[in-house]
């Protein structure tokens, strides 16, 4: 079960900021008014990093997913958890398929090779449509035995 992958696509959504625009005139919940054509910006890293959201946002803690028997269900738009894949009547069409796709990548992989990070490296974040790394990021890989 990959209860990591929430967690980090809360910490590091792979489009950190998005615009939306206004089709009405709208107001927000705490009350700013939009009007109809404005540009909405915001931003799924900051929303995941809300401490009124989540405690220890700066924490990776997977386990934070976890439901009351230990259950992993894959995240429905209405519980607001999904913010990389957007919410509401606009959620990415792809959002189950994605978190198949991961499950498969990842225990494809895991089941032939194991991945470190060097000591002290830190990643250093380049930001553009995409979250991605600014250089390299170099990657310890060692082969697990086959049988």
């Amino acid at each position: 079960m990959l209860i990591g992958m929430d967690e980090t696509l809360r910490m590091y959504p792979p489009v950190p900021m998005d615009v939306k625009t206004a089709a009405k005139e709208d107001t927000l919940p705490n009350g700013t008014k939009v009007p109809a054509g404005a540009f909405v910006v915001w931003s799924a890293m900051l929303l995941g990093r809300d401490p009124a959201a989540y405690d220890s946002p700066n924490e990776f803690r997977p386990e934070r997913w976890l439901g009351e028997n230990g259950s992993k269900p894959i995240p429905q738009p209405q519980q607001g958890n999904a913010i990389p894949f957007q919410i509401g009547p606009r959620t990415c069409l792809g959002m189950n398929m994605a978190y198949i796709e991961v499950k498969l990548v990842v225990v494809t992989i895991m089941q032939r090779f194991r991945f470190t990070l060097p000591p002290g490296f830190k990643a250093k974040w380049r930001r553009a449509v995409t979250l991605g790394i600014d250089g390299e990021m170099k990657t310890i890989v060692k082969k697990l035995e086959t049988r």
